[in-house]
C-alpha cells in the first residue's frame, strides 16, 4: 500500500482549512461591510469592524497548526525515504546472496556429475579382459571379451 502524500495532508488540515476558509468568508463579509456607504457616519461601527479586521488571533493559532501538521508530515516523508533506501540495500544482499546460493548449487551440481561421471569411469576399468593365446609365444595379443 502506498501513501499519497497529498491526500494525507488534505486529510490532516481538513478542520484547519474549514475554519479558516470560515474566517476567509468573515474578513470579506466584514470588509464589504466597511465599504457600505451607510456605515461612512457610524464610526462606533467602524471601529468595531476595523478592530475585528485586526483581530487575528484564531488566524495565527490557525497557521501554527498547519505548520506543525506541515512538519509532522516531513518527517514521515523522511522516515518513509529511510525505509525505502533500507528496502533497497535488503533486496541487493537478498539478490546478491540468492545468486551466491544459486552459484554454490550449480557449483555442486558440476561437482557430483564430475564425480558421477568419473565413478561410471571407474565401472568401465573394472570390466575384465580376458586373454586366451592362440600362439603360445606370442601372448600380447588380447582375446574377445567375455
Amino acid at each position: 500500500m502506498f501513501i499519497n502524500q497529498g491526500e494525507v495532508v488534505r486529510d490532516a488540515n481538513e478542520p484547519q482549512a474549514t475554519k479558516q476558509s470560515e474566517l476567509l468568508m468573515s474578513f470579506n463579509d466584514t470588509t464589504m461591510t466597511l465599504e457600505d456607504r451607510k456605515l461612512r457616519y457610524d464610526s462606533r461601527k467602524r471601529a468595531r469592524l476595523s478592530n475585528k479586521l485586526f483581530k487575528i488571533d484564531d488566524e495565527t493559532k490557525l497557521l501554527v497548526q498547519i505548520m506543525g501538521i506541515q512538519d509532522e508530515l516531513n518527517i514521515v516523508n523522511s522516515v518513509l525515504e529511510y525505509q525505502k533506501e533500507v528496502l533497497h540495500q535488503l533486496s541487493r544482499i537478498y539478490i546478491t546472496a540468492k545468486d551466491k546460493a544459486d552459484a554454490a548449487k550449480e557449483k555442486a551440481n558440476a561437482a557430483e556429475e564430475k564425480a558421477n561421471a568419473a565413478k561410471e569411469k571407474a565401472d568401465d576399468g573394472k570390466k575384465s579382459v580376458h586373454f586366451e593365446i592362440q600362439d603360445p609365444d606370442d601372448v600380447s595379443r588380447p582375446a574377445d571379451l567375455i
